[in-house]
């Protein structure tokens, strides 16, 4: 009987610590993100150049779910005068965090964008915007570089596989906490991104692609915005990274902050 006992105890012992270690998550640091760089058609004083960065870091895993964070830096410099080869007008930093749910090419998230837009050099800084809100967002074939591009994969043996990505996004307005949002920006944003590989290399690739965001204002009645663009993309990239340039089209932007309508502008981007 006691050996029974203590055969039962073992058992339970070890379906527990299993069943534990299956809550206990792995602690990763492995960066993931892009940097790049494009250069506007037209002569507009605004809009001139565009760099940026952002970088992701999984803090802790649990097989298909982890957490995360995220800092995206976006730099706007204006046309060059004189002397000056660059010209920063706007500086836009957003710090992100939240979950991620990865099944198969699926990927469902959940967080929370904490962002501020600044005028650079031109007084008073009040001039800055900050916005909260809770976004989320599901996608299919576009969680990484490595999942966007088949890496891994022999070119025979890749499919031209259409990448997609939905964003909803809302931003709670209120009286209380009037610092929550910036009024009258932003109350609702839907955004939607496809992409079409027609061109596969061995370890490159050509495709084309549509973005369409959707705003609902805070205004009281609401207003509405509309931004369109059409892009051209060319990438080359091994198991480490992805290097590619890239022309993009904005036939429709119309949104309190940014709107490029009418031009293009191009540029080279680097993913890892």
């Amino acid at each position: 009987m006691r050996l029974i006992n203590k055969y039962l105890a073992l058992f339970i012992l070890l379906n527990a610590s299993f069943l534990f270690s299956n809550w206990i998550p792995k602690v990763s640091l492995e960066p993931s993100g892009s940097v790049y760089i494009g250069k506007y058609s037209g002569e507009r004083e605004r809009y001139n150049l565009d760099a940026g960065l952002d970088v992701s870091f999984s803090l802790l895993n649990w097989k298909t779910v982890d957490f995360f964070i995220k800092y995206i830096s976006d730099l706007e410099m204006a046309k060059q005068v004189g002397n000056i080869t660059f010209d920063p007008r706007y500086g836009h930093w957003f710090i992100i965090g939240g979950l991620r749910y990865k099944k198969g090419s699926y990927l469902i998230q959940s967080y929370l964008v904490h962002d501020c837009k600044h005028i650079i050099d031109l007084l008073p800084d009040s001039n800055k915007v900050v916005f909260n809100r809770l976004k989320f967002s599901i996608s299919k074939n576009f969680s990484n570089f490595k999942n966007r591009f088949q890496i891994g994969i022999e070119k025979e043996k890749r499919l031209k596989k259409v990448r997609w990505e939905f964003i909803y996004g809302f931003y709670p307005q209120s009286k209380v906490i009037d610092y929550l949002n910036s009024r009258p920006y932003y109350h609702h944003d839907f955004e939607l991104k496809l992409e079409f590989p027609f061109v596969c290399f061995q370890k490159g690739e050509i495709f084309s692609g549509i973005r369409g965001r959707y705003t609902i204002s805070a205004n009281n009645p609401p207003k509405y915005y509309r931004v369109v663009s059409l892009s051209l993309e060319v990438f080359i990239f091994n198991k480490n990274g992805a290097f590619g340039s890239y022309i993009e089209y904005f036939p429709i932007a119309k949104d309190p902050l940014k709107s490029p309508e009418g031009l293009s502008i191009f540029g080279i981007k680097y993913l890892f």
